[in-house]
């Protein structure tokens, strides 16, 4: 009996990854299951990733992430009756299991922390604008913004998915331009590591030139800069819950799709044990 996580190998990822398989492992302890990891490129397209576990009987359910509000894996999936969880939300009427981060509620928190700091043009960096939580993170920030008269910058040139080397160079651009955003909101620390890179490399300082906001998924930035404004997301309890919720999807014990909202939690997570 097998379950089958499919990734990516993008710089934000990887860590996401290995949190994950933490807890998935942890919520198949004992239950006769066995974890798999796959990388997405032994197809071209996700969806067809899942034809070909489900052609080839590779798998008794899936666990994938990187959500679009129409996937077609979430379709093709709920057509055939396969058992899977995703991380992420979609935008189908019919309801099938999740588990997400509120990243709306992490981006308005964030946003509103810089506005009582006194940002006057925040940036936030961006996930490809196809995946759903590009959506929520728009959404929560823009939220934020509507009635305090500060500027937004979402740029173009990066995304999260961009490599910590093209981060660095164009956030070393952006700080001597002379309309350059003085608070940053970044949903990665990978991402923040090379944020921070070029605008020091450019002579800015946080705290003194700029504010900044995080998304963290350990505490590695507290040891980096131990005054960081942190907001976490556990992922590890996602790995668990989308391993518990898989699970249910393979002996439904209800007819009632488990689904899991996680919302944010401030500073870094207390060390285990």
């Amino acid at each position: 009996m097998v379950i089958t996580l499919l990734l990516d190998g993008t710089q934000e990822r990887i860590s996401f990854g290995s949190t994950i398989i933490a807890g998935l492992t942890r919520a198949l302890q004992g239950t006769g299951y066995h974890l798999t990891v796959s990388p997405h490129l032994l197809a071209e397209t996700p969806e067809e990733s899942v034809r070909y576990i489900m052609r080839n009987n590779l798998a008794d359910g899936v666990i994938f992430s990187r959500v679009e509000p129409f996937d077609e894996r979430v379709r093709l999936l709920s057509e055939r009756g396969f058992p899977f969880a995703c991380h992420g939300r979609t935008e189908f009427s019919t309801p099938h299991p999740y588990v997400d981060f509120d990243n709306e509620a992490f981006a308005f928190a964030a946003a509103n922390k810089l506005i009582k700091a006194g940002a006057k043009r925040i940036c936030m960096i961006m996930p490809d604008s196809r995946f759903t939580f590009y959506q929520h993170l728009r959404y929560g920030l823009m939220r934020a913004v509507s009635d305090s008269g500060t500027d937004v910058v979402m740029p173009k040139e990066v995304t999260l998915d961009s490599s910590l080397a093209q981060i660095s160079s164009w956030a070393n651009r952006i700080a001597k331009a002379p309309d350059r955003p003085d608070a940053f909101i970044c949903p990665g620390e990978a991402a923040y590591v090379a944020l921070m890179s070029g605008l020091r490399s450019a002579g800015l300082e946080r705290g003194r030139d700029f504010q900044a906001v995080v998304k963290a998924s350990s505490d590695l930035l507290k040891h980096i800069e131990p005054r960081i404004d942190l907001i976490y997301e556990d992922i590890e309890e996602s790995g668990y819950l989308l391993g518990t919720h898989l699970l249910d999807a393979i002996n439904p014990s209800d007819a009632t799709p488990k689904q899991t909202l996680l919302a944010p939690t401030y500073g870094a997570p207390e060390p285990a044990g």
